[in-house]
């Protein structure tokens, strides 16, 4: 959509400006502050991590960040959450930030194969493959059928 600005330029508005529709922050802020407790907000969490992931999709690493950490104060143990950000972190080139998610990712889902390959992922970008070999093999004792981009990069590289 367009606008006429100062001197007949055209500017460009998005569809939000000229529908006047309601800010989403403020939205989701009064209904989780209408909610009695933390308990029941807990199932908001989806919502911030599918947020967060439609972000991250539109390369809009800074604002997923956002809400990865809010779905991440209502479930802090949550291991695709932390899959996730994690992920976001190493985008925005801030491996270590992003190893730690990502390692702690991988103790407390041991068993999640998508934790394994994004830590390892995360150990190639920040330099350490030696980890990232690691973590291969870990994901080959789990499910040996699992292609993950992990053994996609490194087998390009040998």
């Amino acid at each position: 959509l367009m606008k006429r600005g100062r001197r007949g330029q055209r500017e460009k508005s998005s569809p939000k400006q000229s529908l006047n529709l309601p800010d989403l922050d403020q939205a989701k802020s009064a209904v989780l502050n209408s909610l009695p407790s933390k308990e029941s907000q807990r199932g908001y969490r989806h919502a911030h991590l599918s947020a967060g992931f439609a972000l991250h999709q539109l390369g809009e690493l800074r604002a997923a960040i956002c809400e990865y950490q809010k779905a991440i104060e209502l479930k802090p143990d949550d291991v695709v959450t932390l899959v996730n950000m994690g992920e976001t972190y190493v985008g925005l080139g801030r491996g270590q930030e992003g190893l730690a998610l990502l390692k702690r990712a991988v103790e407390l889902g041991p068993a999640c194969t998508q934790a394994h390959d994004s830590l390892g992922m995360a150990q190639l970008e920040t330099g350490n493959r030696e980890g990232a070999l690691k973590e291969l093999q870990a994901i080959q004792l789990l499910d040996a059928g699992f292609e993950g981009e992990l053994s996609k990069r490194l087998t390009s590289a040998q």
